[in-house]
């Protein structure tokens, strides 16, 4: 009998699910037909029906990937902090990799795409749903490690901060969907802005003080605090 070989199981969904991610970032989950995720996987429909089932098994499984990846790296800056990590150097990586992953006009549109599918297909916007509460979760617990340091206001409710933040990240990300003008860096730069409204003015001078660049990637010579407003 012949022995499954896990890591190349691992590789043929690792191509079939790049594959698919290129397609769906060209023409949408529903436009996308299967043969041509075969064609771009370059693999026989036969082959492909091994590892996936169907198209919406696929578009799982990217969602879980997604999910996956963004919960894992968050609970890894939650854990540093908690170790005595600064909770603001964590803030700044954490916006950075957001920036890197989702800030684009491919990454929008798949985040369009996303809801779409949730409001026709339960099992994916079940999961989705458990995904982002478990997200908000550990970043409220982020938050209120920061509330610990000293750089978020005590009375702060670090459930709505989590949730306020994250809906306006998605927001940013479905507008790279549609306005080409809408650049990564304005973005950023508006999110680092609106985050240092919070901060403590502890917190502010850490960030004036200890960043060559600030939470927003923009240059922080001649920065006006308090406020939080980041002056280029």
């Amino acid at each position: 009998m012949r022995t499954v070989n896990p890591q190349r199981v691992e590789n043929r969904r690792r191509q079939i699910l790049d594959a698919a991610r290129y397609c769906f970032e060209q023409k949408g989950f529903h436009a996308t037909s299967m043969a041509e995720i075969c064609a771009r996987a370059e693999m026989s429909p036969g082959a492909l029906y091994r590892y996936f089932s169907s198209k919406e098994e696929i578009i799982v499984a990217m969602s879980e990937e997604t999910n996956f990846q963004a919960i894992d790296s968050l609970r890894t800056k939650t854990e540093e902090v908690k170790n005595g990590n600064n909770f603001l150097e964590a803030i700044h990586a954490l916006l950075a990799e957001i920036a890197e992953t989702n800030f684009s006009k491919e990454q929008g549109a798949l985040c369009a795409e996303s809801i779409s599918e949730a409001m026709r297909n339960t099992q994916f916007a079940n999961a989705a749903s458990v995904a982002y509460l478990e997200y908000q979760e550990l970043f409220s617990q982020l938050l209120e490690l920061g509330k610990e340091q000293g750089a978020l206001d005590k009375e702060q409710d670090t459930i709505e901060l989590a949730a306020v933040l994250m809906a306006i990240v998605d927001g940013m990300v479905l507008r790279m969907a549609f306005d080409s003008e809408f650049k990564s860096e304005t973005a950023v730069k508006w999110i680092g802005n609106l985050f240092c409204r919070y901060l403590t003015t502890v917190g502010k001078e850490y960030v004036s003080n200890n960043f060559g660049n600030p939470i927003c990637v923009v240059d922080f010579k001649n920065t006006r605090f308090p406020g939080g407003q980041f002056d280029e």
